[in-house]
């Protein structure tokens, strides 16, 4: 599934529910408290899928905003509201400057914690 962001003179851009995966996990991987990203809980994810998106996240546009969701895997021993937040604030940040589309919000789930 694919977000459609511009139709210009030049032609239509649109940007893959996995290429947002990957911007995401890419820059989630870089906040301090995070292991990685989860599979998204099967009866979430099969309401995100309803709207867009593949096994770690999922979308749905509105009014030409987009609102994202993921799951991840914390590392223990850091406050999880503070990890959130700041993975909230990184995504919306990056999948804006990135792609330009306008995000509305930036749900987490905090599935597990790595215990290794």
């Amino acid at each position: 599934m694919e977000l459609k962001k511009n139709q210009n003179i030049n032609g239509n851009l649109n940007i893959s529910a996995k290429a947002l995966e990957i911007i995401i996990k890419k820059n989630i991987s870089e906040i301090e408290g995070v292991w990685d990203l989860a599979s998204l809980p099967f009866n979430l994810k099969q309401f995100v899928l309803k709207r867009g998106g593949i096994g770690q996240v999922g979308f749905e546009v509105n009014s030409g905003t987009v609102a994202l969701t993921c799951a991840v895997i914390l590392k223990p021993d850091y406050p999880i509201q503070k990890v959130c937040e700041k993975i909230q604030d990184q995504i919306k940040n990056v999948v804006q400057n990135m792609t330009g589309l306008v995000v509305s919000s930036v749900n987490v789930y905090v599935m597990d914690l790595c215990t290794d």
